[in-house]
Order: C-alpha cells, then sequence, then structure tokens
C-alpha cells in the first residue's frame, strides 16, 4: 500500500522529468494512495486504472468529436456517458455538461504555457493517484492525476494528453463514488489526438516502408 506523500513525490518526479523533454518510458506507471482507493469504491491490492478501459461497446457510453477549427483542423475525440449529452465550445476552450452542471472543462494550450504552472500547483496541491501512458513515442503521452478539496470533499481530476508542443487538458470534479467512476471511465478512455496519431503511424510505416525499398 503506498503512502499518500509517497505518490506525491513520485508524480512530482516524473511529470518534471517529462515537462523539460525527458520521457517517462513507454511503459505505463501508476500509483494510489489508500484514501483515492477507498473512495474509489476499491481494494487497495486490487485496484489499477487499467480497470476502467472499455474494450468494446458499452450501452450508456460513446465516442464524441468535438472540433476547435479556430486552433486545428480535425476533430478531437473524447468518451462520455449518454447523459453528459451538450458540450459548448468556445474558440480553445469546452464544457461538458449534464443538464445545467458542468461535468468537465476542456483546454488546448502550448505546453511551454502549462509547464509554467506546474511548480505552483506541485506546492500548493497534494496528489493522490496518477497515471501516465505512452500512447505513441515520443510525442504523444496521457497523464491523469488527482487531488483532494478536503473542505468540500471533492476529488478534483485531470487528464493530460499532449501532442509534441500542445496539450489537450481536461478539469473534472467529483463528490460521489458514481460521478468519480464515470470522470475515471471518460478520461481514460478518451483519446482526443487519435486522428494525429493514426496520421503519424501511418507516416511512420510508409518511411518503414521506403527504407526497405532502399535497401534492396
Amino acid at each position: 500500500m503506498v503512502e499518500q506523500g509517497c505518490v506525491h513525490e513520485l508524480f512530482a518526479k516524473l511529470i518534471n522529468e517529462w515537462s523539460v523533454g525527458d520521457p517517462s518510458g513507454e511503459s505505463a506507471i501508476q500509483s494510489a494512495s489508500p484514501a483515492f482507493i477507498e473512495r474509489a469504491d476499491s481494494v487497495s491490492e486490487e485496484f489499477t486504472f487499467d480497470a476502467y478501459f472499455h474494450t468494446g461497446p458499452v450501452d450508456g457510453w460513446s465516442w464524441k468529436a468535438l472540433e476547435f477549427s479556430e486552433a486545428f483542423q480535425g476533430a478531437f475525440t473524447v468518451y462520455l456517458p449518454d447523459k453528459w449529452a451538450d458540450v459548448r465550445i468556445h474558440r480553445t476552450t469546452a464544457n461538458v455538461l449534464e443538464g445545467d452542471k458542468i461535468r468537465q472543462s476542456i483546454f488546448i494550450l502550448d505546453k511551454a504555457s502549462w509547464v509554467q504552472t506546474l511548480p505552483s500547483f506541485l506546492e500548493e496541491f497534494e496528489v493522490e493517484s496518477f497515471a501516465h501512458y505512452c500512447l505513441l513515442p515520443p510525442a504523444f503521452d496521457q497523464w491523469i492525476f488527482t487531488t483532494r478539496d478536503k473542505t468540500r470533499e471533492v476529488d478534483w481530476l485531470y487528464a493530460i494528453y499532449s501532442a509534441g508542443d500542445w496539450l489537450f487538458v481536461t478539469k473534472a470534479d467529483a463528490n460521489t463514488p458514481s460521478l468519480l467512476f464515470d470522470q475515471l471511465t471518460s478520461i481514460l478512455n478518451s483519446n482526443p489526438w487519435f486522428g494525429w496519431i493514426q496520421e503519424a503511424k501511418k507516416q511512420a510505416a510508409t518511411a518503414s516502408g521506403d527504407e526497405v525499398l532502399a535497401e534492396q
């Protein structure tokens, strides 16, 4: 069982290294404090963020394409429960709503500007859980991390999806186990840069094929 302070220290070390261009490795890494695991309604020995991944269609969930045409050409792919039906986009930000309640806030940011805010964030907040997945090295990564507002008894969730110099950032909150489950499911399954990743894979495959032909 990992102590809460150890989770924060490990996260701070890894994300600081990543923020200056030192890759965190191609293998996934994750950690969670006992307090977070208990709120996630999970037995600590069995807890893993991987359990929130959907490997096929699930009733009540669907992919949604978001377009921020003032910043990028192409659609960003997010995974949302159907009850969060309303997404309002303004330039490079968006709000995901369930009725009149904001469930997620989304931002497209340049990485350099976001990195400047990292030291103050790590000093002000204590990270209770995190996961890092390398989607396609070296540019595409996924970071998930959470903090706790003990006064309001709310978990804050953050998802950082990187694509080189750009970040797709999701910020959300949860004050019940069921909402925490929905938020984790959403941010872990979302893949905003999916289209760009597929194109990068095609280009890499084409380049590899060209190299093989050149060697023959």
